[in-house]
């Protein structure tokens, strides 16, 4: 090689480092170069947390090749897109896609963390033996376990059955024509904290009871009838010390409130606690009228103690095995929920909502007082995630919501709605479901700060529909809805950006009825009752598997 031939090499690397060097000093940037407006940009990226982990990416109807996607933290990162709109798809053979338009800005991460595929049914319907189902529950003991409510006849029975080894274990029946288990299908059988007894809801001639029956083989037939427990209670034990309402004289002097106002917090009494030594005396007649149960749940930890609000108001801790250790909580109390250690309830009198913490039932003290006229009615449906977050369903279906946020001492007394069935907080605490016979909402109870971004307060419409809804129910990540229309299973997401993914996940047979689909978020699985065909009467129970099981650590599918 000549000394020329060495200068011309030696130039042309030096010219095409320096051109080179900065290319990809701006590519490293993010920086690509834009074959329409002939310029570089600064490019963006897309984040997608996929379940199941492993699909396949298209932008734009491209498909991502594996060597570009970037997979850590069990999510992708697509880099390098230019700054616009683009039509983004996630599809895996055998799942239902997912497909959305979102814009990408330089430089910034436009992220779905929240992709659900769902399996195609076909490959995981099961169908299970036991027949004559009336209701069926989810077993907090096992994640394969269900409760089931059968009929035949007249003979009633409880059971448990194991839905991986087919395993039918009764564990009350019951023969007599005039009682009737799970008279009112919107309430639930509860256990007790220790998963060793049922609290199962039954009637009496027409009589609304609550029946407690014991798991544990060797103490089955210790069944325990509510109504039995309060006609045992001798009218001497029914003087007994309560907390007395002795906010009646605060109440009758507190100013007339602004039906206009919002509810504005009593400094006075949101964190004084109230005690009473007044004895509450009950004559006969209240004791005939305090047997009509209205609702009745457990007390926590204790599988010998059941709060019970009765057909005139009382509100009560019963003691199943000592009767002589029940106190009454207050009068006039037309709604209550439990949660945490706490025991939460309104009167059908006043403007507060109360709380009790059970290991101090001398004591109460009101969380909130609610300047516009509370909500009233007979009874109220309270469902409380803590003494924060509290929903009220009026007898009229009309949804309050009780919102207070220690971070910014903002504190909210609201109506969301109308004509309201039901409502499911998320487990965090940060959003309320609810849903009416045609339509579902989400209700935001804190900031979202996370894409898409939500403010609290905010309320989002999912999916309406001419013909009903029913079944709605979260799913595991809280930012997806199953629930079921006419003759189909679907899911809907939260994310509102372009569209909302609205999927049929499954068809039954026969119309889906109201409590006849559970999905459970330890196993992944939906529970439904069906026909075998769409000439058949006869519902079976049945399961799809919807999302299948990644494995330990993630590492599968």
């Amino acid at each position: 090689m000549t000394k020329l031939q060495r200068k011309i090499y030696t130039l042309i690397f030096v010219g095409i480092f320096f051109i080179l060097a900065p290319a990809l000093i701006f590519f490293a940037k993010g920086y690509r170069f834009d074959t329409i407006a002939k310029v570089f940009v600064h490019s963006g990226s897309v984040i997608i947390k996929s379940y199941p982990k492993k699909v396949d990416i298209y932008i734009d109807g491209k498909k991502i090749s594996n060597k570009r996607l970037n997979f850590i933290n069990n999510y992708y990162i697509v880099n390098g897109i230019r700054p616009g709109r683009h039509l983004i798809e996630c599809r895996k053979p055998g799942y239902t896609q997912w497909q959305k338009e979102a814009d990408v800005h330089s430089g910034i991460s436009t992220e779905f963390w929240n992709v659900l595929l769902m399996a195609s049914p076909n490959k995981t319907l099961q169908s299970y033996s036991p027949q004559n189902i009336q209701r069926f529950y989810l077993s907090p003991r096992e994640k394969n376990e269900l409760v089931l409510y059968q009929k035949n006849d007249t003979t009633k029975t409880i059971s448990l059955f194991n839905t991986k080894t087919n395993n039918l274990e009764t564990l009350y029946t019951d023969k007599k024509e005039e009682d009737t288990f799970i008279p009112n299908k919107e309430e639930n059988i509860e256990w007790s904290s220790n998963h060793k007894k049922i609290l199962i809801p039954t009637s009496i001639k027409n009589q609304k009871n609550y029946t407690v029956t014991t798991i544990k083989k060797t103490d089955k037939s210790a069944n325990i009838n509510l109504l039995d427990i309060f006609s045992k209670i001798a009218p001497s034990l029914l003087e007994t010390t309560a907390i007395a309402n002795e906010v009646k004289d605060l109440e009758a002097t507190e100013d007339t409130p602004d039906e206009n106002t919002t509810l504005v917090k009593n400094e006075s009494t949101e964190h004084s606690e109230i005690s009473s030594t007044k004895i509450t005396k009950i004559n006969s007649t209240d004791k005939e009228n305090q047997v009509k149960i209205h609702q009745a749940r457990w007390i926590f930890d204790s599988d010998t103690e059941i709060i019970v609000l009765t057909e005139n108001h009382k509100l009560l801790i019963l003691n199943i095995t000592n009767p002589q250790k029940s106190i009454i909580l207050d009068n006039e109390v037309n709604g209550f929920d439990l949660a945490g250690n706490h025991i939460y309830y309104t009167k059908l009198a006043g403007n507060h909502i109360w709380d009790i913490k059970t290991n101090h039932p001398e004591k109460k003290k009101i969380i909130a007082t609610i300047s516009t006229k509370q909500p009233t009615g007979n009874f109220l449906k309270m469902i409380a995630y803590d003494e924060y977050r509290i929903a009220i369903i009026t007898d009229k279906k009309e949804l309050y919501i009780l919102n207070n946020d220690p971070e910014d001492d903002s504190i909210f007394f609201g109506h969301i709605g109308n004509n309201i069935n039901g409502v499911q907080f998320s487990d965090d605490g940060k959003k309320l479901l609810y849903w009416g016979p045609n339509e579902i909402f989400v209700y935001m109870l804190r900031e979202w700060k996370v894409q898409p971004r939500r403010k609290k307060g905010e309320t989002i419409f999912i999916t309406r529909f001419s013909t009903p809804i029913t079944n709605v129910q979260w799913m595991q990540n809280f930012e997806n809805i199953i629930f079921t229309n006419n003759n189909l299973v679907k899911m809907a997401e939260m994310d509102i950006r372009d569209h909302i993914n609205l999927v049929n996940i499954f068809q039954s047979n026969s119309p889906t009825e109201e409590y006849e689909y559970i999905y459970n978020k330890d196993n992944y699985v939906l529970y439904f009752q069906d026909t075998s065909d769409k000439d058949s009467q006869d519902k079976q129970l049945k399961s799809i598997t919807l999302l299948e099981n990644t494995g330990f650590l993630n590492f599968g599918n």
